[in-house]
């Protein structure tokens, strides 16, 4: 098992361990309980919620989605049509909110 991606929240964190299980990566959230916690005790990589990836033969695949997740979250979030079922989706979305399929950089309006 690698630790692939320490997120912000729980939520970010379950975000890319769906897109990852989506493209078929086998991982898992971990330390989210911790994150309820904060204030209680120091917050830092040891209480953040991390995935961790269960077949290291995946981690380039892996961080490859990782990081056109972290480019979309962090640029400007243009609307995107979904190349799958071709729903228009408010740039904040990395996943069609209509049919489940992850946000591509050809997607964008």
């Amino acid at each position: 098992m690698v630790k692939i991606y320490i997120g912000e929240s729980p939520v970010d964190a379950h975000i890319v361990c769906g897109l990852l299980n989506t493209d078929h990566i086998d991982c898992e959230v971990r330390g989210d309980a911790l994150f309820s916690i904060q204030g209680e005790v120091p917050f830092d990589d040891s209480t953040a919620p991390y995935i961790w990836l269960n077949e290291p033969s995946q981690y380039v695949k892996a961080k490859r989605i990782i990081k056109e997740f972290v480019t979309h979250k962090t640029r400007h979030k243009a609307d995107w049509h979904c190349i799958q079922c071709g729903e228009l989706n408010e740039g904040n979305f990395v996943i069609c909110w209509q049919c489940g399929e992850p946000y591509t950089p050809n997607s964008v309006t």
